[in-house]
């Protein structure tokens, strides 16, 4: 960096206007940005995007819209909301569908809903040919609860696209939309629904470790197709060791089967993948389990940090449910 600085700072005189020069100074700015991005340093970072800004202006959609997803991976959605602006305003721009696609998914993070729909319906209209693009929208759908509206939307795309069978990405696309349509009914109760989506995501892709989990949850919690369920889900867990949600379906899995010390187990590795940090769900299937052997004040007390976690905001069946239990127990 301190090279970097050297060379952006010094002065060429008129060559300074070479347009030769101010590329490669554009360039070493860039490379600097990507370092300090790297280095988690996102304010200097933007020192360094601005200035290649200032350098050539020519780049400013592509450098706003690099700038703005590094804020987004490094979890800084209020500026990059206000960067993904910047980019999606630059004139004559040609990346102006990604960028509102990436500035829908910045707003909604920031829980800016209208800014998170305007954006996604710009970049469904420009994408329109692009299931990928169109899926933004139902899915800001989704994210604000309009679980109804999302499932039409979503159906909308299934309908323009899904009979195009010779392009992998379009067949990739749709396994995505029929997954989020899953989450969707799911949300609405729909259970059958939900099961259809993954199964027909299953016929199409029988390796989908994402779809053998979801389902094989569905299964177990449903007290349905256990040992089917037991296999997708151990399937799963081989695939993805570290993952903490496919080791909670595989506990609760072992919980329906009545293989609590297993459930115990697998519950409990699930935790230790988050680093001691588990949501509601979780912790009320260990306190299920332990319950079942005979630990009481373990799952009481289990139950009592889900109760924290739900009573700002969260899933209030979930929520009613686990009151009834502390309340019976």
């Amino acid at each position: 960096l301190a090279a970097a600085d050297k060379y952006l700072q010094s002065d060429d005189g008129e060559k300074y206007q070479h347009h030769h020069l101010q590329t490669g100074k554009a360039n070493v700015a860039l490379a600097a940005a990507l370092l300090c991005s790297l280095r988690e340093d996102m304010q200097q970072a933007g020192d360094y995007f601005e200035r290649i800004l200032d350098l050539d202006a020519s780049k400013s959609e592509r450098v706003l819209e690099s700038w703005g997803f590094q804020l987004l991976v490094h979890d800084d959605a209020d500026q990059a909301v206000e960067i993904f602006t910047r980019a999606a305003a630059v004139e004559g721009g040609s990346r102006k569908h990604v960028i509102n696609y990436f500035l829908a998914g910045a707003a909604v993070v920031n829980k800016d809903f209208d800014i998170a729909t305007a954006a996604a319906k710009t970049a469904a209209e420009i994408g329109k040919g692009n299931p990928r693009l169109r899926s933004r929208y139902p899915w800001v759908l989704y994210q604000q609860k309009a679980y109804g509206d999302s499932q039409i939307e979503y159906q909308k795309i299934l309908d323009q696209f899904d009979n195009q069978h010779g392009n992998p990405a379009i067949r990739d696309a749709m396994k995505d939309i029929r997954m989020s349509m899953s989450n969707v009914a799911l949300q609405q109760k729909q259970i059958g629904d939900a099961i259809e989506y993954l199964e027909q995501v299953l016929d199409e892709f029988p390796d989908d470790i994402g779809a053998l989990n979801d389902l094989g949850y569905l299964w177990a919690d449903e007290n349905q197709h256990l040992n089917r369920s037991l296999a997708m889900l151990l399937k799963a867990v081989a695939a993805q060791p570290e993952n903490q949600a496919y080791r909670d379906s595989l506990g609760w899995v072992y919980y329906r089967l009545g293989d609590y010390e297993q459930a115990q187990e697998q519950i409990e590795l699930a935790i230790e993948k988050g680093d001691g940090d588990a949501d509601a769900v979780i912790l009320d299937h260990l306190a299920d389990t332990l319950l079942k052997l005979n630990q009481r004040r373990k799952a009481e007390e289990l139950w009592q940090k889900a109760v924290k976690q739900l009573e700002d905001g969260g899933d209030k069946r979930l929520l009613n449910s686990i009151q009834e239990k502390l309340n019976a127990n």
